[in-house]
């Protein structure tokens, strides 16, 4: 199947659903899979809990900014405590509850070693070609 053929994502779902949407998938019996997070170009990020439903993927998806906290599922699937975990200390993102320290000690190993490094801030004015007349230099004499 190419991508041009591949079904849409399913839409975003609000952050505060987190912790019930991974309740509603155990009542169904789904099994967690995966906890996947995408980092995007404006500096939001996309959690993906992927979940094994009857043999089938499902994925249920949440949109949020990088200083925001997410609520664990881990009281809901005791294997998300070391997912979360890996978050936390590769992207950054917080977990109530969670620690950093799992993969990464602090102070001996890079900060968020998988977020994408800052757009570097332009210094001065924005650099053009000269209009015409536009003199060398800086001061009229």
């Amino acid at each position: 199947m190419s991508a041009e053929e591949a079904p849409p994502a399913p839409p975003l779902r609000d952050l505060s659903e987190v912790r019930a949407s991974a309740e509603e998938m155990r009542a169904k019996g789904a099994r967690l899979i995966m906890i996947m997070v995408r980092e995007n170009p404006d500096g939001t990020f996309e959690l993906i809990y992927a979940y094994d439903l009857g043999g089938c993927v499902q994925d249920v998806r949440f949109s949020l900014p990088p200083d925001r906290e997410v609520d664990t599922i881990s009281g809901v699937y005791a294997g998300a405590t070391n997912l979360e975990r890996e978050i936390v200390d590769l992207f950054g993102l917080n977990f109530k509850g969670m620690a950093p320290g799992l993969l990464l000690e602090a102070g001996k190993s890079m900060k968020c070693p998988l977020r994408r490094p800052p757009e570097p801030k332009p210094e001065g004015p924005p650099k053009g070609p000269k209009k015409a007349g536009e003199r060398k230099g800086g001061d009229d004499v």
